[in-house]
């Protein structure tokens, strides 16, 4: 028999950050435990989104902001465009087994 743990989401990121800065956000997720067999796997699959502060749903970031290695969110130049409170969001759960998602979300503001 195979129990699953499922991983907690956080993260950490500049607050402020200037209007049209890159800005890097740390994934600091502590990960879950899974497996089918008799071994437990430790791993997670992470999704990054974005709020702007007049936009009323988060969007996904691209695939090209985030590091095959190490998870962390880097935005670049240019993205920020907007003054006001930004909405980061984390998400983290386990590829397999117990797969029930972990969210964090967090404001940053953008002057």
């Amino acid at each position: 028999m195979n129990a699953s743990t499922p991983p907690t989401a956080n993260f950490s990121g500049p607050n402020p950050i200037c209007l049209n800065a890159a800005a890097t956000f740390t994934n600091n997720t502590l990960l879950g435990f899974y497996g089918t067999t008799s071994t437990c796997t430790r791993a997670a699959n992470i999704i990054w989104k974005i709020k702007p502060p007049s936009s009323p749903t988060f969007f996904p970031a691209q695939a090209s902001w985030v590091s095959a290695i190490t998870f962390n969110l880097n935005i670049p130049i240019g993205t920020f465009n907007e003054v006001g409170v930004w909405q980061i969001q984390l998400e983290a759960k386990n590829p397999t087994g117990c797969d029930l998602p972990s969210t964090v979300i967090k404001d940053f503001c953008v002057q």
